[in-house]
């Protein structure tokens, strides 16, 4: 009698986990979702105001961007979830304020170290990546948004890491385009809206004031913890910023940022940038649907690392699985849309970004994959498999590169695009195939300790 009692309480307590583990995903879901719709909403604005070229234009600017601050990032974002997440399981409010201190600083620093020779030589690499002088203006106010961005970047990490889970989603996904909007709206109701060069001003004094906004909030927050907490001067003088284990995830990341965005630099050399606005649109599309997998990694990271350092493989094993799951529902609803109804979704652009239909369907299909994998990839990065991550995108990278070009020189925009969905499916089927290597590995161990 009592050993049925238990199993109805442990089989009680186990609906209670996944109900909650299910709101929880809801509710970062939905936060996202808030994100995607003004993300979407900002597309669609740019896409009437400045059209096609207009469109190229932005999706150059904000592609170098993001890739400026993956450049420059040391593999902070990922770290900062890693080591904030083990403070806030030990209670170390301090510790996780000196860090956020150390990581911010160390972040503007690199990032103004690459900003200032990019600046400087952008008519030069503008020519180089661009094929021409005229578009330079584009990459110079990257690399000042960089420096912004990296920052927003950080914090939400940190406010992801201390629990605050959908505000953290809030303020890396949706904060930003809602100033955005309403930027270009004040701007066009004062003057006329002008050149996407207005646009790109208007975009970096957004990402300044959010920048400004979430570190007052996080300055806040964190002053009510530290209060409660003591730490000695020995304490402090444990706390190191840098770590070698930094290399292998920022090298990952910097390789990723550019396996991703590899076409924008890549299809300059084969179409036009009318072309580009057509590929930057269906892009777009399928990439804000798939930032699903950043939400769900603001749940799982933290868990994939108590596990790890707990030992729990099996739970492990199953938290692997769950990311799978949830992240390949969320996506399925966006994949059948993109399949059923490309040309209505395109439209809304405008008439003109119909042509982008195929491109849509191919990069579709891959993030379909993508989605099916889970979080996989970040698991590698959370479980201390940084190197391994790393070797996989390396080796990616390397083995599609020249069939890019191949397929640019042949079939144009259509081809780049196949070969880089392919590219994409390759890259996360392979880090599923190795996480699961690793917790095979990691059972052995287990087996290993319990007969010695």
């Amino acid at each position: 009698m009592a050993e049925h009692r238990f199993n109805i309480n442990s089989m009680n307590l186990t609906k209670h986990i996944t109900s909650n583990k299910s709101r929880r995903v809801f509710w970062a879901l939905f936060c996202r979702g808030i994100g995607v719709v003004l993300q979407f909403s900002v597309n669609i604005v740019i896409g009437q105001l400045f059209g096609v070229k207009g469109m190229g234009v932005y999706h150059i600017y904000s592609t170098c961007m993001v890739m400026l601050a993956d450049v420059t990032s040391l593999g902070l974002p990922v770290y900062t979830m890693r080591k904030i997440s083990t403070y806030k399981n030990e209670q170390k409010y301090q510790q996780i304020s000196i860090i956020l201190k150390q990581y911010l600083l160390l972040g503007i620093i690199s990032s103004l170290l690459l900003a200032t020779p990019f600046i400087l030589s952008s008519h030069e690499l503008s020519d180089f990546f661009l094929n021409n002088i005229e578009d330079a203006y584009i990459l110079k106010y990257a690399a000042i948004a960089a420096i912004l961005y990296l920052s927003i970047r950080i914090i939400s990490v940190a406010l992801k890491a201390i629990g605050l889970t959908n505000l953290g989603i809030l303020s890396e996904s949706a904060i930003l385009p809602f100033f955005v909007l309403l930027s270009i709206g004040l701007t066009k109701i004062i003057t006329s809206i002008g050149t996407p060069e207005t646009l790109i001003t208007i975009h970096i004094s957004s990402l300044a004031l959010v920048v400004i906004l979430l570190y007052i909030f996080w300055i806040k927050q964190i002053k009510t913890k530290i209060k409660q907490c003591v730490i000695t001067n020995e304490e402090v003088n444990k706390i190191h910023g840098l770590k070698r284990s930094m290399l292998f995830i920022w090298c990952s990341m910097i390789i990723n940022i550019w396996f991703t965005n590899l076409p924008v630099f890549i299809l300059p050399q084969f179409v036009t940038t009318e072309e580009i606005g057509l590929f930057g649109v269906a892009f777009r599309l399928v990439i804000l649907s798939t930032t699903i997998l950043v939400s769900l990694s603001a749940l799982f990271g933290p868990q994939f690392i108590s596990l790890f350092k707990n030992n729990s493989i099996q739970s492990l094993k199953k938290e692997l699985k769950h990311s799978q799951w949830y992240s390949l529902i969320a996506y399925l609803p966006f994949f059948i849309t993109f399949v059923i109804f490309p040309e209505a979704i395109l439209s809304v652009f405008g008439e003109e970004f119909i042509d982008a239909k195929n491109l849509l369907l191919i990069l579709a299909v891959s993030h379909l994959i993508n989605s099916a994998t889970g979080l996989s990839g970040y698991f590698l990065l959370m479980t201390h498999n940084e190197k391994s991550e790393l070797l996989i995108l390396f080796s990616t990278f390397i083995f599609i590169l020249p069939f890019i070009f191949l397929s640019g020189n042949h079939y144009g925009i259509l081809g780049v695009t196949t070969v880089y969905a392919i590219g994409i499916a390759i890259k996360n089927i392979s880090s599923l195939i190795f996480a699961h290597y690793v917790i095979n590995q990691l059972e052995k161990r287990g087996d290993h300790n319990e007969t010695t």
